[in-house]
Order: C-alpha cells, then structure tokens, then sequence
C-alpha cells in the first residue's frame, strides 16, 4: 500500500456554474386586486399570475438548461461543504429530516481531471441556448411582421 499522500487541491477544482432559465410567469398584481374584491377575498392569499408567452416557446431552453444541472453539474460536481455545515458561497445548507440539502448558488467540487470536460459542455450549452434563443427571436418578429401584414390588407 503506497504512503504517499494526496491533498483535495491536487485533486479537485472548486466550481461555480449557475443556471438561470425564465418562466415567462408574470404577477398580475391589478388583476388579484380585482378578483379579490369581486369574491370578497382577503387579498393576501389570493395569487393570480400571467404567462407571458405559449408553454412551447420556453419548453426547450428550459430542457437544455435542465440538462445541464443534473447531467453536468449535479452528476459530476459534489457540494463544497465547511466544517460547520455551511456552504461557501453564496449558497445556504439547512438539515431537513435525516438527510441534507443544498441551495443552488453554491461552490461545487469537480475532479481536476474533468475540467476541460466541465469547460465544454459549458461552452456548448451557452452556445446552444444562444443559437436557440437567436432562432426563436427570428421566428417571434417574422410572426409579428405577418400578423401587422395581414391586419393592414
């Protein structure tokens, strides 16, 4: 058995990638108002939110972001956890039953050996969310156009 001795910064690279999708789900503060009034509601616990644009428009950005979470981040990366049950980080640990959990925004640790992996499949999903959203800006303004033509004739 080898005594030689390997430190986690030999061996690790500490990481930090977020993911941020939009919904496209807006409050609709004016129209709460107007339904709690109308059913004599206590404000407060009625909620009534908009979307902005059809489920299908942001179906696959989402997919693509999601992928990326649990196949790059979460299966590769562990959660860079302190001694005293903090994460580094922006991030926030809490003990929920008997098992922990860990807030987005935190410090992952990525075996060094993984990094230009980890760097290219970041590359090519920005890359790809890029393309998909340039894509989709096209085809919303070509809809647009067609629609003023057609209310113009």
């Amino acid at each position: 058995m080898s005594k030689t001795k390997t430190t986690l910064a030999e061996k690790c690279v500490k990481v930090q990638a977020t993911i941020k999708t939009y919904s496209g789900i807006k409050a609709d503060t004016e129209a709460k108002r107007e339904l709690a009034d109308n059913k004599n509601a206590d404000e407060t616990l009625v909620n009534v939110s908009k979307h902005l644009f059809e489920r299908d428009f942001l179906r696959k950005p989402t997919k693509i972001g999601k992928q990326f979470r649990n196949n790059v981040i979460y299966k590769r990366t562990l959660p860079w956890i302190d001694a005293e049950d903090r994460v580094l980080g922006e991030g926030t640990s809490y003990v929920a039953g008997t098992h922990r959990r860990v807030k987005g925004g935190e410090w992952r640790l990525l075996p060094a050996d993984h990094w230009n992996w980890f760097e290219n499949r970041s590359k090519n999903t920005k890359r790809n969310l890029t393309m998909l959203l340039t894509k989709s800006s096209l085809v919303m303004r070509m809809q647009s156009r067609r629609q003023n033509r057609n209310t113009l004739d």
